[in-house]
């Protein structure tokens, strides 16, 4: 019974997974709130979060249901949800938990201090940072401490790729603390663990479980604009706790928040070489084919000579050979259009 109480903690549960776990409904660590509520004639899933005008998810017995959440388990006005308060039952470690730390550059670590710091005061922020910028390796620290200090972590993600490719790293990094992977046939059963990998989605079931909650591509399908996730992320996470988001390309709402200087934000537009990102140039030719093929000669010749890399995007079926001295450029497409790189 004790084993099952754990896989409560910090969990939310409606009265039919309850009784399928053996628990009784009137067992006293159980905390008990309304599935769903009526406000003002609208219904409220407090699972998640969705809105609707009643009249429209109406049952036969008079009782209402929330749409939304469905393929979670049906929840009804007549129903409840359970859970048992997230009690950070683990073990506590002496020793630093951070297996190999990653090298990072003057710029890498002003961002993960910056992290740490956001973490230890229980705060919020954002890390704006380019693709290939080291997002997982500056999170590391910032991780350490929160383990360390016997706090539920969990990294959170729109996408099942991400999460595959984040858990065995982190499994590497921490190999000392218990953690588990959660998404739609991940193919791993639900285990009580202090560091959690999952899809947004997976949040619907934890309820005030995690004193750090790590939201990784905040700007990916379908935790952007979507007011039911975020409804979820705000429910999953403790009160007192602290959050981090991660994205190289934040949305309007989020740029917003940092402009009313509502959310804490640290910038990184370098990768770990330093160099600017190139920037895309659009060049508009109206000239006749000689005259366009003359002067994209020129640009090729320009940066050969002056040996920077770029790429060429070529139409299909279309060869093109330009000699440049001892360089010759060849820019060639296949079937649907191939870049080259010279």
């Amino acid at each position: 019974m004790e084993k099952t109480l754990n896989l409560l903690m910090g969990r939310q549960v409606s009265s039919p997974q309850l009784q399928a776990l053996g628990v009784a409904l009137d067992s006293t660590e159980l905390k008990q709130w309304p599935a769903v509520i009526i406000k003002k004639g609208r219904l409220f899933c407090q699972r998640c979060g969705f809105q609707a005008p009643r009249t429209n998810y109406a049952l036969p017995d008079k009782s209402y249901y929330c749409p939304a959440c469905l393929a979670w388990g049906r929840l009804t006005t007549t129903m409840s949800l359970y859970s048992i308060p997230e009690a950070n039952d683990f073990k506590k470690y002496s020793q630093d938990l951070l297996e190999k730390k990653p090298r990072l550059s003057l710029w890498q670590k002003k961002a993960a201090k910056e992290l740490l710091q956001t973490v230890k005061r229980k705060q919020e922020r954002l890390l704006w940072a380019v693709t290939g910028a080291g997002k997982t390796e500056m999170l590391f620290e910032a991780l350490n401490f929160a383990l360390l200090n016997q706090q539920r972590v969990c990294l959170a993600t729109p996408r099942v790729d991400v999460c595959n490719e984040l858990y065995p790293r982190l499994c590497q990094v921490f190999p000392k603390v218990k953690s588990s992977l959660l998404y739609q046939n991940s193919g791993q059963e639900y285990t009580y663990t202090q560091l959690v990998v999952c899809t947004v989605h997976q949040l619907l079931r934890f309820y005030h479980a995690f004193d750090l909650l790590v939201i990784d591509e905040v700007d990916a399908f379908p935790y952007v604009n979507d007011h039911q996730l975020h409804y979820t992320v705000a429910n999953a996470k403790k009160i007192n706790s602290s959050t981090l988001y991660l994205t190289a390309t934040p949305d309007r709402y989020l740029k917003q928040q940092i402009h009313q200087e509502k959310l804490a934000v640290t910038c990184l537009p370098l990768r770990y070489h330093r160099h600017l990102l190139p920037e895309i140039t659009l060049v508009k030719l109206y000239f006749p084919k000689q005259k366009i093929e003359a002067r994209i000669k020129r640009y090729l010749a320009k940066w050969i000579k002056n040996k920077i890399p770029f790429l060429v995007f070529v139409p299909p079926d279309r060869l093109t050979k330009a000699n440049f001295g001892r360089v010759t450029a060849f820019l060639a497409c296949d079937k649907g259009g191939m870049c080259f790189g010279s």
